[in-house]
């Protein structure tokens, strides 16, 4: 069995695999599970309430066959990053911190994962203004035609960013 305890994200995987991040304690942890290794929980709610307690929201018996890790706070530009030949899709956009120092509270993590390289995006109109814990994203994709980043989130309007991918072209 596999589940996911509280705020998690799953990714495209390729067959017989199961990709998942979650933030905690300063990292974007992704791990990916082999399917055919996942064996039955006992108890549900016990296994809950251990995931919640230990901050590790993947719920599973089996030890994941890859685990990587990336700082949620880096700064913006390029950076290496493990490769994770798993995921079916060559980009990955995941959520992060904005960086230290910085007026944005959210940044966007663009991972190629076949290359070993995360480019991170600071969301500059994602700060102080806002009520940070009663707004916030919730998840992001690249539009296939245009290549900017469209997201949404609780008490947030829909959104295209700007070329920058930093800034709010238009709420959608």
């Amino acid at each position: 069995m596999y589940a996911l305890a509280y705020i998690a994200w799953s990714l495209p995987a390729t067959d017989g695999y199961l990709v998942s991040y979650f933030r905690a304690n300063g990292f974007l942890t992704v791990e990916v599970h082999d399917v055919a290794s996942l064996t039955a929980i006992d108890d549900l709610e016990r296994a809950k309430r251990e995931a919640e307690k230990a901050r590790h929201p993947v719920i599973t018996r089996s030890r994941p066959v890859q685990v990587a890790h990336l700082t949620d706070a880096l700064e913006p530009g390029t950076h290496p990053a493990p490769r994770l030949e798993m995921c079916r899709d060559a980009e990955v956009l995941l959520l992060g911190d904005g960086p230290p120092g910085a007026e944005a509270a959210a940044s966007v993590y663009a991972w190629r994962v076949h290359e070993g390289e995360v480019e991170v995006f600071p969301q500059e109109w994602f700060n102080n203004t806002l009520d940070l814990g009663y707004q916030w994203i919730t998840g992001v994709t690249r539009d296939p035609v245009s290549g900017h980043i469209l997201g949404h989130g609780i008490r947030l309007d829909p959104f295209e960013l700007d070329a920058s991918n930093t800034r709010i072209k238009r709420s959608l």
